[in-house]
């Protein structure tokens, strides 16, 4: 009959033999391998994905920029203009309706 101690030492060779495998195997191939990958693999992703981000920003930042200051003020100068025009064929029209002060 088995003592507890031998028990108890088959248990333990059995529960070693689970986690470590009966040979020897790369440290990519085993579930601890493939799970500490994929963590990377997300956070490499993540980083990266920010660090894209970043630039993004930067070149909507230098867009906004250029339309504050190159082309909203065109946009201004040619709605002047178009107001002035406006006032000059109105004024254009009351003289051409004017009639002779002879």
């Amino acid at each position: 009959m088995a003592g507890w101690g031998d028990v108890i030492r088959a248990r333990a060779a059995a529960a070693w033999a689970t986690l470590h495998g009966s040979r020897n195997r790369s440290w990519y191939q085993s579930i601890a391998g493939k799970l500490l990958l994929a963590f990377g693999l997300i956070v490499a992703l993540t980083v990266g994905a920010t660090w894209l981000s970043l630039i993004r920003f930067n070149q909507v930042d230098k867009v906004m920029h250029r339309l504050t200051d190159a082309s909203l003020p065109a946009v201004k100068l040619a709605l002047g203009v178009e107001s002035t025009a406006k006032d000059v064929i109105a004024t254009a029209t009351g003289v051409g309706q004017a009639g002779d002060e002879a």
